[in-house]
């Protein structure tokens, strides 16, 4: 499981952002103040993936809204929108892989060492289990033994006593 989300640091994901924002620029004309606002309202929509060469890339969408405080801004807001392709490739010298699969190799590690673990305890028990079943079978052969010994003992004194009683 650690490795699999260790690899979905590769996986595609998909942002978005929204925002706004408000300019109040103070100005004095002769005998006149004030200030002259302006609203931006913008939003960015996109996808991320990086690979594990450390290659970062994003496509997004943006779009933005801007509309002032005079009479021509409000009759015709400026639009923009833009496609954004964004590239980013760190300089490791060759060690580009190697690095951003680190997380990755050491899950993998993580996971063989919890396997192998498992699998000497199960050893373990294996071992003790066959112990305890030779101890087992060496206390039934002398309970057998010992039975033999009673019976042939049993027979020595009965065949002693019509000898001697004679």
């Amino acid at each position: 499981e650690e490795v699999t989300t260790e690899a979905a640091a590769f996986d595609s994901t998909l942002f978005g952002l929204m925002r706004f924002d408000r300019d109040k620029t103070p100005y004095v004309l002769e005998q006149l103040s004030g200030h002259a606002s302006t609203d931006t309202t913008g939003g960015q929509l996109g996808v991320r993936k990086r690979f594990i060469t450390g290659l970062a890339t994003s496509l997004s969408l943006l779009s933005e809204r801007r509309r002032g405080a005079d009479v021509s801004s409000a009759l015709d807001p400026d639009y923009r929108t833009a496609v954004l392709l964004e590239v980013t490739q760190p300089l490791l010298r060759d060690r580009g892989t190697a690095v951003n699969t680190t997380a990755i190799r050491r899950a993998r590690y993580q996971a063989q060492l919890s396997e192998l673990t498992h699998l000497h305890r199960a050893q373990q028990l294996a071992v003790q289990l066959e112990y305890a079943v030779l101890q087992l079978a060496l206390a039934e052969q002398v309970v057998s033994l010992r039975d033999q010994s009673l019976h042939l003992a049993d027979e020595l004194l009965r065949a002693n006593r019509l000898r001697f009683n004679e």
